[in-house]
This record gives C-alpha cells, structure tokens and sequence, in this order.
C-alpha cells in the first residue's frame, strides 16, 4: 500500500509542473503588483536566510514519514515542457556537490557556488514582500522521463549516486528569482519547494523565472543516439499572479542543443 500511495504522489507532483499551454504573450517583471501598499523601504536580508531553509520541507509519505524525490538529495523543484515527457533536474541547493565531498572523501567536488540576494518589502497590512535572486554555478543536472521521479529512466546527465561511481556529470549554471508574500514581516524565509505545492496562509507566489543549461551526456531516451554530448537549455517563466499549476505559466521551455557525436 505504501509503495502505491509513493507512486501516486510523485504521479501527482510531477504532473502539478506542467501547464497546459505555452502560448501566452505575457512577459517577466520584476516590478510590484500595483495593489501592494509599501509601508518602509526595502531591507537587505543576509542570503543564508534563504540557503539555511531550503530543503527543508517534508512531502508527508502517509505513514508519518517523509518523501525524498530523488535520495540521497533534500527535496528541489524540477521543471517540465509540455511538449516533451522530461523532468529537468537542476540541483540548485548545492547538496550534490556536499554530498559527493563527504562520500568520496574530498576526491570529488563539482565546484558548486550557489550566491545571491533577498530584499523583504514591509507591506502596510503587516504582510512582507520577499524578492529573491539565486546564481548558482557548476551545479549537477540530470533529466528524466516524468513517471516515477528516482525510477525514471535517465535521458541526460547521471544522478549523484552515479558520478559517485565515475560517470561524468553534467554539469550547468542556473539563475532563479522568485518574488513572493508572506504573511509577516523578517519571517523566516520558506522553503521554495514547500511554499509551491503547500503554501501557508498568507503566502501567494506573485513571480517565478529560472534559466538554466548544462553540458553532458545524452541517453537513448533523449531520442538521440546513446552518448550524444549535447547542452540542455530550461526555461521557464511564471508571470503571475494566478493560477501557478496551470495556465499560469507563461513560459515553459527545455531545448536539447546536440554538440557531439558519441
């Protein structure tokens, strides 16, 4: 029973990533919502308020326990394009890259840096505006067909477990920003993953965008020749406010670039 109610839910997830369509005009802003009263000026938070929460949320398993999507990894967003059926994985928090130093003993590092910024807008009501800005670079990606997240057939790039073992990485940058409420000022900054599928009250998510790419191997379900290099490009924009698991998105893009014969 357990290992259905698993399945189910990572079904469910996956599927929550996909909007069904992507022909909308509407671009990113980083601009506020004109509705939101400011009641200071912006406030410069410390980037760990971000770093420290992120990983954090657990997907409740039934039993009392918790889901890891893709283990030895804490939880992190994947990304979808409705016209393929691939899960992009962009391991954004940099548990990768801790992960492969500790079990290799320090003799595998991918070189991971993950910087940025978050600027809280005190709001007149007592709400908070949170603005987040994520560079991170030499980050582990992986790409997957979307049915069972860990059992998913690999179509790009090799998970953790497997560059522990000597396969190349692919390896990629990426740049995330994210504008969102809370429901009070110098909160605690939420994890992301949590906040997108079971936002608390108070919390709205007004604006998402991430652009990513990453260098490495193709596999056989990739619809290219087993051991194609080739660079994978994400793309995905949430203009917002509104419907974020559906017709919300306005942009939802991977592109798969072949550089290299096998």
């Amino acid at each position: 029973m357990f290992r259905v109610l698993s399945i189910l839910l990572l079904v469910f997830a996956a599927l929550m990533f996909q909007a069904c369509s992507t022909d909308h005009a509407t671009q990113p802003t980083d601009q506020p919502d004109a509705s939101l009263v400011f009641a200071d000026k912006a406030l410069q938070r410390p980037f760990s308020d971000y770093t420290e929460t992120q990983g954090t949320f657990c997907w409740p398993d039934g039993e009392g326990g918790c889901i890891d999507f893709e283990p030895p990894m804490k939880n992190f967003l994947g990304w979808t394009d409705p016209r393929y059926n691939f899960n992009a994985l962009f391991e954004y928090l940099g548990n990768a890259d801790l992960w492969l130093q500790e079990e290799s003993g320090g003799t595998i590092s991918l070189g991971t840096r993950i910087t940025g910024k978050v600027t809280e807008r005190p709001l007149a009501d007592g709400r908070a505006l949170i603005h987040i800005n994520v560079h991170a670079r030499n980050i582990l990606a992986w790409m997957t067909e979307v049915e069972d997240f860990y059992l998913d057939p690999l179509v790009f790039g090799y998970r953790v477990g497997d560059v522990l073992e000597g396969a190349p990485p692919a390896i990629g940058d990426l740049q995330f920003k994210i504008k969102f409420i809370t429901a009070e000022q110098n909160a605690p900054i939420p994890d992301i993953f949590g906040m997108y599928f079971f936002p608390e009250p108070g919390q709205e998510i007004l604006h998402m965008s991430i652009n990513m790419s990453a260098t490495g191997i193709l596999h056989e379900g990739s619809g290219y020749p087993e051991g194609t290099l080739a660079k994978v490009k994400v793309n995905q924009v949430f203009p917002g406010p509104g419907d974020i698991y559906g017709m919300g998105w306005a942009v939802e893009r991977i592109n798969i670039v072949p550089i290299g014969q096998p």
